[in-house]
């Protein structure tokens, strides 16, 4: 076995290149899902901003069922 060599989790020897290859290839497959999820988060919360607002209540005036700094989501 050359030092250059890796042995894999299963016991076979892997040559250098086929170990960066697949480094990289995980490394791809990390960097995609994380846009993924980056992007599906950004469209939701899009979304969401979209179909609703959010108030503040200021003043006593809707207590007792709402009090003063209390936030509400409004269908817009």
């Amino acid at each position: 076995m050359e030092s250059s060599d890796q042995l894999s989790t299963d016991g076979s020897i892997t040559p250098p290149s086929q170990s960066i290859a697949s480094s990289t290839a995980r490394l791809w497959s990390l960097l995609r899902e994380f846009l993924e999820t980056a992007i599906l988060t950004l469209l939701i919360f899009l979304l969401v901003r979209a179909v609703v607002q959010n108030y503040r209540v200021k003043g006593s005036s809707m207590e007792p069922n709402i009090h003063d700094g209390q936030y509400l989501m409004v269908n817009k």
